[in-house]
C-alpha cells in the first residue's frame, strides 16, 4: 500500500521519499521504478543501531520533509526519536494491523507516547479498537482504508482459464486460493486441515497457495501437507507478484489468519476480480 500511495500520488502536489529501515526489500524495485527516491538505513534486525539513526538524520536534512510518516511499530519508534530531536516538523504514525508477534515492549512504549504525534492513521476500525485497548490515546485518529486500482483488478474469465492451463489445473476443478506468506499469523495448519475436510465433499478440489516461504523447500509446511494426506491436491507457488493474474483462476479466495490482520489487501483484490472470499 505504501508503494501504491508513493507512486500514485499527484506529483504536482506531493513529493514522496521512502526510507527503509533495513534494505530495499521485495517492493524496493517497484518503488524506485515509479520514480520515487528510495533510501535504506541498513539497520540489522533485532539489534539497536545508533548509526541507522544518524543516517536518518542525514536523509531528513537532505530532503527536508514537511511530514515524517512512519509505517509500523519499529518505524514509529524511530520516527518519534527523530521528531523529538527536531529533525522533522510533523509526525504521523501509521498502524496497519491488530497484533504483531515479538513487539510487545515497543508497543507499550508507543502506547505511552501515543499523544505526541500529530495523528495516528489506521487502515481499519478494528485496528483502532485494538490499539485503544492497548492504551493508545493520540491527539487524533485518522481512518484511511486501503485503496485499489480496479482498472488492473477486475473480473476476467478468459484470463482465469489461461492461468489454469499455466498452472496445470483442469476446467472441472474447484480451485481454492490462499495468498498468504508462511507465518504463524496466517495459520496454514488450519487452512490445510479445512482443505482435507473439504476434499471429502468436493473430490476435484485443488488448493493453490502463494506467498513468501510457501515452497517445497519449507520442510515444516510440507510436513503439514503430508499429515493431511492431500499432497497431490496442493500447488505451492512461492512468492508471486502477479496475483492479479491468478485471482481469476480461483473459485474461492480464502484467508485463515488466526490473529493480527487489519485490512488484508488480498481479500479486497480478489473481490475486485469478482472472486468470492471466505475468511476468518
Amino acid at each position: 500500500m505504501l508503494a501504491r500511495l508513493a507512486t500514485g500520488s499527484d506529483r504536482k502536489r506531493f513529493r514522496h521519499v521512502v526510507v527503509s529501515m533495513t534494505g530495499p526489500g521485495a517492493l524496493g524495485p517497484a518503488i524506485a521504478a515509479g520514480g520515487v527516491p528510495l533510501r535504506s538505513l541498513g539497520i540489522r534486525r533485532n539489534a539497536p543501531d545508533p548509526v541507522g539513526l544518524l543516517r536518518l538524520r542525514r536523509m531528513l536534512r537532505e530532503f527536508r520533509p514537511e511530514i515524517l510518516q512512519t509505517w509500523l511499530y519499529h518505524a514509529d519508534l524511530l520516527g518519534l526519536v527523530a521528531w523529538r530531536l527536531g529533525w522533522a516538523p510533523h509526525l504521523l504514525w501509521n498502524v496497519r494491523s491488530t497484533e504483531t508477534i515479538g513487539s510487545g515492549v515497543v508497543r507499550r512504549l508507543l502506547a505511552r507516547w501515543s499523544a505526541l504525534p500529530d495523528a495516528v492513521i489506521v487502515n481499519s476500525l478494528e485496528g483502532r479498537r485494538f490499539h485503544q485497548a492497548l492504551g493508545y490515546r493520540p491527539k487524533r485518529w485518522v481512518h484511511i482504508p486501503n485503496g485499489f486500482d480496479n482498472a488492473g483488478l477486475k473480473p476476467d474469465a478468459e484470463a482465469g482459464k489461461r492461468q489454469r492451463v499455466t498452472l496445470g489445473i483442469g476446467d472441472d476443478a474447484f480451485v481454492v486460493l490462499l495468498p498468504a506468506r508462511y507465518h504463524p499469523m496466517k495459520d496454514h495448519a488450519t487452512f490445510l486441515a479445512a482443505a482435507a475436510r473439504f476434499v471429502s465433499a468436493r473430490p476435484k478440489a485443488r488448493f493453490v497457495v502463494a506467498g513468501t516461504g510457501v515452497e517445497k523447500a519449507n520442510r515444516a509446511l510440507m510436513d503439514l501437507i503430508s499429515a493431511q494426506g492431500i499432497g497431490d491436491r496442493v500447488l505451492l507457488l512461492g512468492e508471486r507478484r502477479d496475483l492479479a493474474a491468478i485471482y481469476p483462476a480461483a473459485d474461492v479466495v480464502t484467508l485463515s489468519s488466526a490473529f493480527g490482520e487489519g485490512f488484508p489487501n488480498v481479500l479486497a483484490e480478489a473481490m475486485c476480480c469478482g472472486v468470492p472470499c471466505v475468511a476468518t
